[in-house]
């Protein structure tokens, strides 16, 4: 009779444990969406591109942007003769080179020597051409900024060749 208790103890066991098991989940109500109201989007502003940094020695002056801003811009034409017989010409803005002496405070010289960054350097002892209107320091050409690469600041002589146009302005020296 032990024996028998002990069996319907297992099954009475195992049909609640299956019942228990097998009882449907209770119905779930189903999800209401509320609609969220959207914040509008917001643009970031574009995030502004550091200035350039730039300095040209000016008999031992540094000259800067700051200095650059303080002349007034010109816009020019300007033609470059290549080495290959053929010309180039582009629209430059920048500042005249004989108004950056002004500015400077140069006088009384005769030459005027522009150097670039890796040595290369032209004397210009023609003062008309250091007064032409066709001779700026340009920072901007065809509506471009003038790239870190060429150090954002150019020699620009109208109608002479590329010989005379200096990429990389460094220094310039009067004499």
């Amino acid at each position: 009779m032990k024996k028998f208790g002990a069996l319907l103890l297992i099954v009475f066991l195992a049909i609640g444990m299956l019942a228990g098991c097998a009882t449907e989940p209770a119905a779930e109500e189903p999800a209401v969406e509320e609609p969220v109201a959207e914040e509008p989007a917001v643009e970031e502003p574009a995030a502004e591109e550091p200035a350039a940094e730039w300095t040209i020695d000016i008999n031992g002056t540094m000259f800067t942007q700051a200095d650059y801003d303080a002349i007034d811009e010109v816009e020019i034409s300007a033609t470059k003769k290549n080495k290959d017989g053929t010309e180039t010409t582009q629209t430059w803005k920048g500042v005249p080179l004989k108004a950056v002496l002004d500015y400077v405070g140069a006088e009384g010289y005769a030459v005027v020597t522009c150097e670039a960054s890796d040595g290369y350097a032209k004397d210009i002892d023609d003062m008309t051409l250091v007064e032409s209107e066709g001779t700026i320091l340009g920072t901007m050409v065809d509506g471009e900024a003038v790239s870190a690469e060429d150090g954002y600041i150019e020699l620009v002589m109208d109608g002479k060749g590329s010989n005379w146009w200096i990429k990389n302005l460094v220094k310039i020296t009067t004499k």
